[in-house]
């Protein structure tokens, strides 16, 4: 590292009590101007981020009571990120039917019901009462996009 902030009499002297950097006064023995981020003189009280206890800090930088505090608090963080991937993934795979689905022209009775958030007997009945006309093609009921587009103007 460079010696740009440390004069050569502040090297000859034991200690370096200047403050060329962002850090407390250097008490490092025959500084050579290097940023060391170096420990406070008068350790302060602050509160654990992942147990909430109080403790005594050395450093400003300090989150964590404990290396055991710390080891849980990054176990801990990485639950939460797989848990957001993994809601993701499952609200993707939720969403990517109804978006297939409303590309088709052709519709079954159930995917009808998943478009409009109601059950497969409203669907029924809906049908039963002539609110959506429909046609059969073997066995299958099958309505029309425009049909369904029809009904969700008309309301």
């Amino acid at each position: 590292m460079s010696n740009m902030s440390a004069t050569n009499s502040e090297r000859n002297k034991k200690n370096c009590y200047t403050l060329h950097h962002a850090a407390p006064p250097c008490s490092t023995l025959h500084h050579n101007g290097e940023m060391t981020m170096t420990a406070s003189k008068y350790p302060y009280q602050k509160i654990c981020v992942f147990c909430q206890e109080a403790f005594l800090a050395s450093k400003s930088t300090t989150l964590y009571c404990s290396q055991k505090c710390g080891s849980r608090a990054y176990k801990e963080n990485k639950r939460q990120e797989k848990l957001l991937q993994d809601k993701t993934l499952v609200k993707s795979q939720l969403t990517a039917p109804v978006v297939m689905i409303q590309a088709r022209e052709v519709l079954s009775v159930n995917e009808v019901s998943l478009l409009l958030g109601v059950s497969r007997w409203t669907v029924q009945r809906m049908i039963k009462m002539n609110k959506i006309r429909t046609f059969s093609i073997g066995t299958r009921r099958l309505i029309l996009r425009e049909e369904l587009d029809k009904l969700l103007k008309s309301k």
